[in-house]
């Protein structure tokens, strides 16, 4: 399979059936992340090019019972690439706001770094000029789709609960049109819930898009 530009998705509805009915869970991984990174959305295969070059895709439905199946092929990524714009909330380190100039594009992903242990936390992020869908997608301990649940204030505010994690929450924003301008991104976060032994962590992205 060859593509260039913008994100492949593959709907796999129908490719993975089990005999007995039992709910498949699937996964995919990419050979070479630096040629191309794939999510499952759903039952959806979306597939980020990131360079020119070819790699292995490989899709398991897994029926959590023993029954286990996996499908693998080729891609080839034949440019021109979509520069993907990505900032983080301080690289990891101990810092509460940083600034990031961004190149425009169709595809956004922030990192929130956590400071110390999630252990039933609260992750609040607040969007300005930006709004999120249930097309979008968070990696807390593993990339899934963001539920309707979490996202109020008309796509505007995205609510996490119940996390029991430690390092990397990342968001990939997808298929949508970033025009030039100043977009703010504020995380608040709490590492073992309201009140109690850790203190609220407030961070501010501002992303100046151009």
């Amino acid at each position: 399979m060859q593509f260039g530009s913008g994100d492949l998705t593959i709907d796999l509805s129908g490719t993975f059936t089990d005999q007995d009915g039992d709910t498949l869970a699937l996964t995919a991984s990419s050979g070479d992340a630096s040629i191309a990174r794939v999510n499952i959305i759903g039952t959806n295969v979306v597939v980020t090019p990131i360079a020119i070059g070819a790699t292995n895709i490989s899709i398991t439905a897994d029926d959590g019972k023993g029954g286990l199946v996996t499908d693998s092929f080729i891609l080839t990524v034949n440019g021109p690439i979509q520069t993907n714009a990505m900032f983080f909330f301080g690289d990891g380190a101990d810092v509460q706001s940083v600034t990031k100039d961004v190149p425009v594009a169709p595809f956004l992903r922030f990192d929130y770094f956590t400071r110390t242990r999630f252990t039933n936390g609260t992750l609040v992020i607040s969007l300005e000029g930006i709004t999120a869908t249930t097309s979008d997608s968070v990696n807390i301990d593993g990339w899934r789709s963001i539920d309707a649940s979490e996202i109020s204030e008309d796509g505007h505010t995205l609510t996490f609960t119940g996390i029991n994690f430690s390092g990397d929450i990342a968001f990939e924003m997808h298929n949508k049109t970033y025009s030039e301008g100043t977009y703010i991104i504020r995380a608040q976060g709490d590492a073992d819930g309201i009140g109690t032994t850790y203190s609220a962590d407030n961070r501010t992205i501002t992303v100046n898009a151009k």
